[in-house]
């Protein structure tokens, strides 16, 4: 009976050491973690309404339907009209939106020196649907351009800190670490006596 109580009492206390250090692991990996999740979750919530928000700060990048029956031109002509008016760019992949057409820009080579031409500081051009004009040009991300690149930056920073590779390394490792400590929670959440675990465990539920 003594050797059991005793080997009862040394796995109790092994136990209340290892909890004790999951609980110090939980509480500063989740206050570490803060920082990045409130950061996300902000710039998120922003991203669910870009357009409006774009339409708000960048209202120069978004054109007015001339009239009622207007129709929008196709994106072969749209493409057409980008190069008439940058004759240093090519066309990319397209997006529509609401009042506007954008399009990704490719840099063309200049044929004397075999290199793109270095006139060309954008990589993201806003046409008129309706009239191929361009309504504003950016590269995508750069602040220094003004409000016209406050979206772009606030998805940089949700996707990778706007730093680049190492930014998305550093929240790819955030979402591990967040993983394990969902394991961590759990484990908390067990009682520390098994007997009678089912019972004792529900009550953490209902908390």
């Amino acid at each position: 009976m003594r050797i059991r109580a005793s080997r009862s009492y040394i796995f109790f206390q092994n136990s209340s050491m290892t909890r004790k250090l999951v609980v110090w692991l939980h509480r500063w990996v989740g206050l570490l973690m803060a920082v990045f999740l409130t950061l996300v979750g902000l710039t998120g919530s922003l991203l669910a309404f870009n357009t409006e928000m774009e339409k708000v700060v960048s209202p120069q990048l978004f054109a007015v339907r001339p009239s009622p029956d207007a129709k929008q031109l196709d994106l072969a002509t749209l493409a057409e009209r980008a190069e008439l008016q940058e004759p240093h760019i090519r066309a990319g992949y397209f997006s529509v939106a609401d009042g506007q057409v954008f399009m990704h820009v490719l840099t063309r080579t200049d044929p004397a020196t075999g290199r793109p031409y270095e006139d060309v500081h954008f990589n993201q051009m806003f046409l008129d649907p309706w009239s191929g004009k361009e309504l504003g040009h950016r590269q995508n991300g750069d602040l220094s351009e003004g409000l016209i690149n406050l979206m772009p930056f606030i998805f940089e920073l949700h996707t990778n800190l706007a730093l680049g590779d190492w930014g998305a390394w550093v929240l790819g490792l955030v979402a591990v670490v967040w993983t394990l400590d969902c394991f961590y929670a759990i484990y908390l959440t067990f009682p520390l006596v098994f007997r009678k675990f089912f019972s004792k465990w529900k009550i953490a539920w209902k908390i």
